[in-house]
């Protein structure tokens, strides 16, 4: 029974590939991130409650922002509706999705007017 060398042990261990990366996510997928981070942006929509920035009750933000292959978000920004952007709920929202994660990918991908539904509570 020969026993391997470390250096050919190496070898072997560094001649294994990456698995292959999906090129750009599926739009389960984006849904799906976008189901697991939204509530991180629960202390946004609070504070804008809370300054009085927007009324109590049912609001549809849309998103806008790119999510490059290393899975990390860029370009982040709060798109609409007119009433939402601007304020510092547009500042906090922008800030909490740079910190989004998502799968890594062969190339991201962009993401344009994407809907976000959300109930603001009064305190």
């Amino acid at each position: 029974m020969a026993i391997k060398s470390k250096r050919k042990v190496k070898k072997q261990r560094k001649a294994k590939k990456a698995p292959k990366l999906k090129a750009t996510l599926t739009d389960q997928e984006l849904e799906a991130g976008l189901k697991r981070n939204s509530a991180s942006l629960a202390p946004c929509i609070e504070g804008a409650v809370n300054s009085k920035e927007i009324p109590s009750g049912r609001h549809v933000m849309k998103l806008a922002y790119d999510i490059l292959p290393s899975g990390r978000v860029s370009s982040a920004s709060l798109v609409g509706p007119k009433y939402l952007v601007g304020g510092a709920l547009s500042r906090c929202v922008e800030s909490t999705i740079s910190g989004w994660r998502f799968s890594k990918t062969a190339k991201g991908r962009e993401v344009r007017g994407q809907d976000l539904a959300f109930r603001a509570r009064s305190p």
